[in-house]
């Protein structure tokens, strides 16, 4: 935040709005109570402008000469091109790699059962 000049009052209160956070479940016999120490509130109108922040962190460092990551909510869509599929198989890896690098450094989850391969190829022609 501070790379994007954010005054540091409102980084104090960004911090601030983690802190002392808990959960409460109540049933008709039992209240339980849980302090969070992770993650961003569901459903608060800063979650999506503090998603961005940290999102565009990731597509300003990633660089590849065959591939692109482009981000829509909180989706993130790979676009490898190449001219054979060893180059492909690299591009994709790299950037593979990339993103979860990124997400462990800054303690996210992928969530693997919802990614996808979409193979889009030319296809050749003999017309006799």
């Amino acid at each position: 935040m501070h790379q994007l000049q954010i005054p540091q009052h409102l980084i104090q209160m960004i911090h601030s709005y983690f802190q002392r956070r808990t959960i409460t479940m109540k049933t008709q016999t039992i209240e339980y109570s849980k302090n969070l120490s992770k993650g961003c509130p569901q459903g608060s109108p800063l979650s999506p402008l503090l998603w961005n922040i940290l999102i565009n962190k990731l597509l300003d460092t990633f660089s590849s000469p065959n591939a692109s990551i482009y981000a829509y909510a909180d989706d993130l869509t790979v676009i490898c091109s190449a001219t054979n599929i060893e180059d492909l198989h690299v591009a994709l890896t790299d950037s593979l790699n990339f993103i979860n690098s990124f997400s462990n450094d800054n303690q996210l989850k992928i969530n693997f059962s919802k990614t996808k391969i979409l193979n889009f190829h030319k296809l050749s022609f003999l017309i006799q």
